[in-house]
């Protein structure tokens, strides 16, 4: 089987998104996201995409060596997941801004992969910090429903589905 690049597992996980919930689907609730776990800024854009097919309880990531920043060790056989890191570098000609005929900085795009890895998958003694909670309702009688069904249903996800390898029910909180 051929290696998939970052930019066909985007794009294969946005058509798997628009045919599972159709072009017009909007998230009614709110999320925690995922996180890097030494800045604390979320992933945004197609990173965010990028971490919505995971099994992960944690919403933390970080690359090896970022990890490694905060002692930890990333566990033997651990696949990394890609993301993109994107931005736009001053050109420079010895050592000096290359500028357009109105005198304007010119730029070029900077694309790079990353692989990065899930708290669940390192091993070490570093301890997520708290995620401010959520403003989401609860309805009392649809809580019930569902405690009724002895699903096992576990929250904390940015995403509501079910995960049939594992028998579970994935709710956002």
């Amino acid at each position: 089987m051929a290696h998939e690049s970052v930019y066909d597992i985007a794009t294969n996980n946005v058509i798997t998104l628009l045919e599972t919930a159709g072009s017009d689907w909007t998230k009614p609730w709110n999320v925690v996201g995922n996180k890097n776990a030494t800045t604390g800024k979320s992933y945004r854009g197609v990173n965010s995409m990028m971490l919505l097919f995971n099994d992960f309880e944690s919403n933390f990531w970080g690359t090896y060596k970022q990890w490694r920043s905060l002692d930890c060790q990333v566990k033997k056989d651990s696949t990394g997941t890609p993301i993109i890191f994107f931005n736009y570098i001053p050109k420079k000609e010895s050592g000096k801004p290359v500028l357009d005929d109105k005198g304007n900085p010119q730029f070029f795009p900077m694309v790079k992969q990353y692989s990065i890895f899930n708290f669940d998958q390192v091993e070490g003694n570093w301890t997520p910090p708290e995620t401010k909670g959520l403003d989401n309702e609860s309805i009392a009688h649809i809580d019930q429903y569902f405690a009724n069904t002895n699903a096992d249903i576990r929250h904390g996800k940015d995403q509501a589905y079910y995960m049939p390898t594992q028998d579970y029910v994935g709710m956002p909180d």
